[in-house]
């Protein structure tokens, strides 16, 4: 396939929403990868990549793009049996792995580029997509360090972080960067206009509802039940009235976002374990096929580790949702207040905001946004997270409250 056949935005690359900028270099590495472009273009593929980029810019969007790309003999088709696994999140041979503490251990890296080792079970590549790779240390990195440098044959690591400078400089080193810019919210707009065929303005305003994050963006325009919970989480400043009123609605918004998490796991969990019998002949008859089947329980038991893993990824995110649309919310509260001159991120909410801007201030609107960050940070150590937001609805009710009495 020549490179001017190939459309910016299909298959696998279509979540790619306003990042022409780097999607030839990975669709160049991907056709590198099946052997689909001259010996010369070999170099435009690596074994190991860092992808950079802030919250919300795409960075794992890309490399799980490539990452699915690299399954497919024609380099992210999205309609082979492969890229329809892999856009379904269930590609057996593609690993997303997220840390289970503050930081890394050695021994969990260890036990994963022991699995990184081995031959791809369906697909062409084993392909190892490693989330917050600013939390390798020292040791965890050591042991991610041999695996690096000694690739095996067919395997792709593929590291995502906020910048090459938070990653460990022996890491950074080794893999080829792609940072991934936040696209603009114009860029994103025509894009959700164009393939969506979505009111302009009902695009741009679930743009700014989303604060630039693409996928949100995508959701929050064309699906109900996320505009839905949006709703929800928005409502929850008015309804801190007194302390109960705050331990109740932390404990509806953890219970409400771990249901969404499980549904979202379960429904993935079920189509992968069914993709690794169908794999391993399962209910078929005939020679072999005893040991098929032992080797079919070890993948399955590989796989429900890994499914472990992206149950916690799932809930992180569905927790870290709802902290950015609160802090979304009260930087509109502080803005109204400033009297700075700029659209409000929740335009159809302006009734509420401006009646929480009428009765505090803007210190205790930046109070409040200071306590929402705080509460990610409390997160990402693996914080018990309903504790998390039951302090954290707290402190911003009794902000409230001591302005009032």
């Amino acid at each position: 396939m020549s490179e001017s056949a190939i459309a910016t935005h299909v298959g696998v690359w279509a979540p790619l929403i306003g990042h022409d900028d780097v999607l030839p270099q990975l669709q160049r590495a991907a056709r590198a990868a099946n052997g689909s472009m001259f010996d010369g273009a070999a170099l435009a593929m690596t074994h190991a990549w860092l992808f950079t980029g802030p919250p919300g810019s795409g960075r794992s969007i890309a490399a799980t793009a490539l990452a699915g790309a690299l399954q497919c003999a024609d380099a992210g088709c999205g309609e082979c049996a492969a890229c329809e696994l892999s856009m379904a999140g269930n590609h057996p041979d593609i690993e997303h792995v997220v840390p289970t503490a503050v930081m890394y251990r050695a021994d969990e890296v260890r036990a994963l580029t022991q699995r990184a080792s081995t031959l791809p079970m369906v697909g062409q590549w084993r392909v190892i997509v490693v989330e917050d790779a600013d939390r390798l240390n020292d040791s965890s990195a050591n042991a991610l360090l041999k695996a690096l440098e000694e690739p095996a044959e067919r395997t792709v690591w593929m590291l995502c972080a906020p910048s090459a400078a938070d990653v460990l400089p022996t890491i950074a080193s080794r893999c080829r960067q792609v940072h991934i810019h936040t696209p603009p919210l114009q860029v994103v707009v025509d894009e959700l206009v164009r393939r969506y065929g979505i009111h302009e303005a009902h695009a741009m305003w679930a743009t700014r509802a989303a604060q630039g994050h693409v996928g949100r963006a995508a959701a929050l325009a064309r699906d109900e039940r996320t505009r839905e919970r949006r709703l929800q989480v928005l409502a929850i400043p008015g309804r801190l009235t007194d302390l109960p009123s705050c331990f109740e609605a932390a404990k509806a918004m953890v219970a409400t976002a771990q249901a969404d998490a499980d549904a979202i796991a379960a429904q993935l969990d079920e189509r992968e374990q069914v993709a690794v019998l169908q794999a391993y002949g399962e209910g078929a008859e005939g020679k072999g096929l005893s040991s098929a089947s032992i080797r079919a329980r070890g993948e399955i038991s590989r796989l429900k580790k890994q499914q472990e893993s992206r149950a916690r990824r799932v809930l992180r995110d569905e927790f870290d949702r709802v902290l950015l649309d609160l802090l979304g919310f009260y930087r509109d509260v502080w803005m109204t207040q400033s009297g700075v001159q700029q659209p409000l991120i929740n335009s159809d909410l302006s009734e509420s905001i401006h009646r929480i801007a009428r009765s505090s201030n803007q210190d205790t609107s930046v109070a409040r946004m200071n306590a929402m960050t705080a509460a990610v940070a409390m997160l990402r150590t693996n914080a018990a997270p309903l504790l998390v937001f039951e302090g954290l609805f707290v402190s911003v009710w009794d902000t409230s409250a001591g302005l009032t009495r």
